[in-house]
């Protein structure tokens, strides 16, 4: 296919042949195993009512990011990358969106000729097959901002694993390039094919340790958006993660309202990590936001225990917690005695509403949001979430 009439502005069509792309600057308002994240929940669309908690049961916003990176496949010849995700949806596919970069280190000259093919999955290693469902050509001058590919009529199997595979076809690569935008986060092990690929004209495998020397979190996931044809969306949301200090009066933490049938927990999680030589003990707090009740105060780890490597740190309470049927709580983290340079910290991972529907994939959708205090509680003026566990009894 080759691309007619192609108008470089946000939100235009470019037509190609029986496809189209169209491109969203960035701007606006800028895998987890819970239930309550995603689903293909949209404002437009109404939500089942959530299932009970299950004994061993994680839940919380386990997606944990670290910054972003760039996915540079595109700046070498016969190179390709490929996104890997799992619906959760039996249905028809219109379209997909994908989080794309051309900034400084993630692109150059006139960003690349880019080739998209939806493929299904090679089930024993969970790689490409190189059997195609569908295919969209000649995308040239991408945006640094929002991508959509249009896939219609392609149905997709939930619980199964598909492959977006991207190559850069431009003559002359090295100059002409971008990259899809990627969150670095811990890696999966084993490879359970949700994530992101490299190929380097000889195989596939999944991008890693090998690619991404920022120890620990050395592997990757990318942003991404299902269309169903039924107007429902469902997708991984979060493209970006900002570091988020705890010290002193600042504390970092997420509210949200607990829409699920009453559900008990004794073990917290939170991805963390030390800030050079903290003075204090980071301590896990949980209340209720109306009556201010405090349901839960503990000690989450001793100063000499931590590491300056994010990790994800367990506390197991005395005391189980409930979480009731509609209220809304806060759980955050503190440390008083703590300064700037000698504290704690974690990750926000960051989603956007700059694409109708993307902000409703994060963790409780509208219902939850991470939060900071340094004085007064405040909410994320994007879409964004802590990352946290919470194991049901």
């Amino acid at each position: 296919m080759h691309g007619r009439a192609i108008r470089r502005a946000a939100g235009v069509s470019l037509a190609l042949g029986t496809l189209s792309v169209l491109l969203i600057a960035a701007g606006g308002r800028g895998g987890a195993t819970d239930p309550w994240y995603t689903g293909g929940h949209t404002a437009d669309a109404v939500a089942p009512t959530p299932p009970a908690a299950l004994p061993g049961e994680e839940l919380g916003n386990t997606f944990e990011g670290f910054g972003a990176a760039n996915w540079a496949m595109g700046r070498y010849p016969g190179y390709k990358c490929a996104l890997a995700f799992i619906p959760r949806a039996s249905k028809t596919l219109a379209a997909m969106w994908v989080c794309w970069k051309t900034a400084p280190g993630y692109g150059a000259g006139t960003y690349g000729n880019w080739a998209f093919e939806l493929q299904r999955d090679a089930p024993r290693e969970h790689l490409p097959s190189g059997t195609v469902l569908a295919r969209v050509t000649d995308v040239t001058n991408p945006p640094d901002g929002y991508l959509r590919l249009d896939l219609p009529d392609t149905p997709v199997q939930a619980g199964e694993v598909y492959h977006l595979v991207m190559a850069n076809t431009d003559p002359d690569p090295a100059r002409n390039w971008s990259s899809p935008n990627t969150i670095m986060s811990f890696p999966d092990k084993p490879w359970r094919g949700e994530g992101i690929l490299s190929f380097d004209g000889r195989a596939w495998r999944e991008w890693g340790p090998k690619d991404n020397r920022c120890a620990p979190y050395r592997g990757g996931r990318a942003a991404y958006l299902l269309e169903y044809a039924d107007g429902t969306k469902e997708g991984m949301p979060y493209y970006f993660a900002h570091e988020a200090r705890i010290y002193g009066a600042v504390c970092q933490g997420e509210q949200f309202t607990w829409t699920r049938p009453a559900a008990t927990v004794r073990q917290f999680g939170v991805a963390v990590f030390a800030v050079g030589e903290p003075r204090d003990e980071l301590r896990l707090v949980l209340e209720e936001t109306k009556s201010g009740t405090v349901v839960l105060s503990a000690v989450a780890a001793s100063a000499d225990a931590m590491t300056e490597l994010p990790h994800w740190q367990r506390v197991t309470v005395a005391q189980p917690v409930t979480l009731r049927t509609g209220v809304e709580y806060r759980l955050y983290l503190t440390a008083p005695a703590c300064t700037v340079e000698n504290g704690y910290a974690t990750f926000v991972v960051c989603a956007t509403d700059a694409v109708p529907g993307w902000g409703e994939q994060t963790w409780g959708g509208r219902s939850a949001c991470a939060v900071t205090r340094d004085g007064a509680w405040k909410k994320t003026p994007v879409p964004a979430d802590l990352s946290f566990s919470m194991i049901a009894e």
